[in-house]
């Protein structure tokens, strides 16, 4: 394909000189709209490669999503859907050079900058990733998944000012999209902090949430699926309405916290 473009800047080039005219708006005309042409094929099969990925056809998906980064080696879609796809494959090295391809090209994009940290994330790179998080953040402070992520980080750095920093960047993202898991999170974090009555206080409004979650999450697999993250399950709650309070008892103590995975629960395309 890139042949066949230039090919086709050649041969404008070669009807101007003919026609006597070379001069720099003329080139810039020609060299503009060849790069339009790659950049609108480049899409069209970004939009193949979509529907391909909606389909399940992993492997066409991908070999469109390469097809347009070949036309046009800045599709920050392309790129960031194979990151997707390699993220899903388990190949994360793969996924991180994707992700990291995109934020290079598109460095004021706060979801390519989040989608960065949260891959490094995964990959136990926890400084870097923040770093990413933070300078999406700036980019756009009310995006929940970036918050969770940041707050991940806060927390498990363990002294009393990171888990205040923890909460406060899990209430921020609990007002923008509130959700059981953070809502569990915070009640976590008032139990490491030893504020018994604002974990009981916060209670209410996990339990609620979880009640009406979707059964990927309040059902028995969303339950089994929580037993086994890591840590996650080592705090038990059991609280129950009083007459006029609700009162917690702490089954285990451990309270290490840590949520599926880095959080933004899809990636992020542009």
């Amino acid at each position: 394909m890139l042949r066949s473009l230039d090919l086709l800047v050649i041969l404008l080039m070669l009807t101007n000189t003919l026609a006597g005219d070379l001069s720099p708006s003329a080139l810039a005309t020609d060299l503009s709209g060849a790069e339009q042409h790659a950049k609108n094929q480049a899409a069209a099969f970004v939009s193949d490669g979509v529907v391909a990925l909606e389909h399940g056809e992993m492997a066409v998906a991908k070999e469109l999503f390469q097809r347009a980064l070949k036309t046009d080696p800045g599709n920050v879609t392309a790129m960031t859907y194979l990151g997707i796809i390699a993220d899903r494959a388990g190949e994360l090295a793969e996924a991180e050079r994707q992700f990291a391809a995109a934020a290079f090209a598109a460095p004021s994009s706060p979801e390519a900058r989040n989608n960065h940290g949260a891959i490094l994330l995964k990959l136990g790179r926890a400084q870097r990733a923040a770093s990413e998080f933070e300078v999406s953040l700036r980019l756009d402070p009310n995006q929940p998944g970036a918050l969770v992520n940041l707050a991940q980080i806060r927390y498990s750095a363990g002294t009393l000012d990171a888990l205040r920093a923890a909460r406060e960047l899990f209430e921020r993202a609990h007002r923008l999209s509130p959700d059981p898991e953070t809502a569990r999170a915070l009640i976590v974090i008032a139990l490491r902090l030893h504020e018994a009555a604002a974990a009981v206080a916060a209670y209410p409004d996990y339990s609620e949430r979880l009640s009406t979650a979707p059964p990927s999450v309040a059902g028995p697999a969303g339950r089994k699926r929580r037993q086994n993250w890591p840590g996650q399950s080592a705090v038990i709650l059991r609280m129950r309405p009083t007459s006029r309070s609700w009162r917690v008892r702490i089954i285990s103590s451990r309270t290490t916290l840590r949520l599926l995975e880095p959080w933004n629960r899809r990636w992020h395309v542009e």
